[in-house]
């Protein structure tokens, strides 16, 4: 069975990036040098919504953003 890597981040309560891989930079196709930790969700939002193929107004934006504030607990997303 072929390896699979995983990309990974994790957002804090305040919806900063507290840690990430260079897989998650890869899958989202975020340039080098982009993503910091400290950085807001937010901001690699906005990024991918101006950039991708598959961009969303800011009202998505601020509605994925309310759905990360509400959570009650810090969150990890993984994609294989």
């Amino acid at each position: 069975m072929p390896k699979r890597s995983t990309a990974a981040e994790t957002a804090g309560r305040a919806l900063r990036i507290t840690a990430f891989n260079r897989r998650y930079l890869e899958l989202l196709s975020l340039p080098p040098g982009f993503v910091r930790l400290g950085m807001t969700y937010g901001e690699v939002l906005r990024y991918n919504a101006a950039h991708r193929d598959y961009s969303y107004p800011e009202a998505r934006v601020l509605e994925r953003l309310e759905q990360a504030r509400t959570r009650r607990e810090p969150w990890r997303t993984e994609h294989l």
